[in-house]
């Protein structure tokens, strides 16, 4: 057996990221295991993961991802990007035939009978970091107003450390902050749905399929994640015509891309949840149908 060590970048969609890039390389070299060396909080995401093992002597790949989403986007979807990077730092040829395009997470039994409580349940992500202020967004409230009306439960999520900016919501049972990470990807496994700007949680419910809609600024891309279920509502603004730009307040990039989301409606997140629904109905019928062949 072969062992390396390998980290990313501080976030927990790069770690879950990781996970995918591992198995496409276990996919050309079997007796090849990894030893995560990143932050500690994130390792629980490994946890029971057969491609990962617990070692004091390994060669040290460093880091496997990039720190731009601008160079993201031009490489394709995370996952392709960084298995062609650790394909490329273990000088082994890139799987052809098939690739992991999720993360790959197991849970115990325990946790998937925690899951089950958010069964029917929408995950509503609606905070944003003091490094990421682009991913706020003004109308949560009105969106979960019309998931309501509409007949769904939502069960508010993310983390209360200091970097985070909180949108206190009414109607929603608020987890923040209140489960550990392992309770958080037990909440995915079990939920409806998850909606989101531009966060880990779109990998984490990726590993099921999860019916997920994506706010995003005109500058991000689907080719950010590449997921199947994941609808995107997208800005479309021009640095004009919305209430940030009249109050002077508008967020760019390069002087040119808008990353403000406040001209997304709240009614077009509701119709892209339904979408995703669908859209997720059709590839898990397509996965039972092709099982009983």
């Amino acid at each position: 057996m072969h062992i390396y060590g390998i980290t990313s970048w501080e976030q927990i969609g790069d770690t879950l990221i990781l996970t995918a890039a591992a198995r496409n390389v276990r996919i050309m070299r079997p007796d090849i295991r990894f030893v995560y060396t990143g932050f500690d909080k994130y390792r629980p995401l490994l946890d029971g993961n057969p491609d990962f093992v617990q070692a004091s002597t390994y060669e040290d790949l460093g880091a496997i991802g990039y720190g731009s989403g601008e160079r993201y986007a031009r490489q394709g979807c995370h996952i392709e990007a960084q298995t062609r990077m650790l394909c490329g730092k273990l000088r082994i040829p890139e799987p052809t035939d098939r690739w992991f395009a999720t993360p790959f997470v197991i849970l115990t039994p325990e946790e998937v009978e925690y899951s089950r409580q958010w069964r029917g349940k929408w995950l509503v992500n609606a905070n944003c970091q003091t490094c990421s202020v682009s991913k706020g967004y003004p109308h949560w409230q009105k969106v979960v107003d019309l998931m309501r009306a509409a007949g769904h439960e939502l069960v508010q999520v993310g983390g209360r450390e200091p970097r985070d900016i909180g949108v206190d919501l009414s109607g929603v049972v608020d987890m923040r902050g209140r489960t550990t990470l392992r309770q958080w990807l037990a909440m995915v496994h079990g939920c409806e749905g998850i909606l989101t700007p531009p966060s880990g949680i779109l990998h984490a419910g990726a590993v099921w399929d999860k019916p997920m809609v994506c706010l995003c600024g005109a500058r991000e891309l689907p080719a950010l994640t590449g997921y199947r279920t994941v609808m995107y509502c997208c800005t479309g603004c021009p640095n004009a015509g919305c209430e940030c730009a009249e109050a002077g307040q508008c967020i760019r990039f390069d002087g040119r891309w808008c990353g403000c989301m406040s001209a997304i409606p709240p009614e077009d997140v509701l119709l892209a949840a339904g979408r995703a629904v669908d859209v997720a109905r059709c590839l898990k019928g397509g996965k039972q149908e092709e099982a009983t062949r």
